[in-house]
């Protein structure tokens, strides 16, 4: 994040901004559906892990016990606000 920036569109605070200040301008941003990366997340936890094959294999476990075999997954396209869908697991390989 660049201070002062007019054009400066995406909202990252660390998460011990997030953490001092509330989680109030982080919702103003939120809710608007503007994109917000928190960083420095995983010095917060304590042994999650975000690595994406595992999160693949949590994902497709809770869909194979409901019977579903692939996943297709929403997400927002960054730089032009679309909505796209894809297989989860062509996403992790990438």
């Amino acid at each position: 994040c660049r201070k002062g920036s007019e054009d400066n569109y995406l909202y990252c605070p660390s998460v011990t901004d997030v953490e001092r200040d509330g989680l109030k301008h982080f919702q103003q941003h939120w809710v608007k559906g503007e994109p917000v990366v928190v960083r420095n997340v995983l010095e917060a936890t304590s042994g999650l892990s975000w690595e994406p094959m595992l999160m693949y294999r949590a994902c497709r476990q809770i869909r194979h016990n409901k019977r579903e075999s692939l996943i297709e997954v929403n997400a927002v396209d960054c730089l032009d606000f679309s909505e796209v869908s894809f297989f989860l697991y062509k996403f992790v390989l990438s």
